[in-house]
């Protein structure tokens, strides 16, 4: 439900089922509170020094595996490219680093700090692309 959920911010009101469990609730939440009017907000970040198998537990807690990769491992830091499913599905060497399977930030569709929505989405279909990261070096939101 959180795919569905992640639409509700855009909306007034919100769905979570009170016959899941406390924890399933939270992690719905979670999800959720990670979008916001298409601009993910506080995305998930790790650095080059993690593995394959970092961005597998990411899939795991949090549903998604789409990761940007900062110098820093963390946001604000120098954006140096980005991890997603397409990257790691095939993969078999879990403790291989990320930095050998990322997409580098040379590749990545980026736009200016603070663009609008509109223009954001424009600009990523036109690339064609699932992801875009709004900064000029440093990572700040995503799309």
């Amino acid at each position: 439900s959180s795919g569905i959920n992640a639409e509700w911010p855009l909306r007034p009101g919100g769905i979570i089922h009170h016959n899941s469990t406390a924890e399933h609730q939270a992690d719905e939440v979670r999800k959720v509170k990670k979008f916001e009017q298409g601009f993910i907000l506080d995305p998930i970040v790790l650095s080059c020094s993690h593995t394959i198998n970092d961005v597998k537990k990411v899939k795991e807690m949090y549903g998604f595996s789409g990761v940007a990769i900062t110098d820093t491992g963390k946001l604000g830091g120098r954006l140096l490219g980005m991890v997603t499913a397409r990257d790691i599905d095939f993969m078999d060497n879990f403790g291989q680093n990320i930095s050998e399977v990322m997409t580098p930030r040379e590749k990545l569709v980026t736009a200016r700090a603070g663009i609008a929505l509109v223009e954001a989405n424009q600009i990523l279909q036109a690339s064609k692309k699932e992801k875009s990261t709004d900064c000029d070096s440093a990572l700040i939101p995503l799309l």
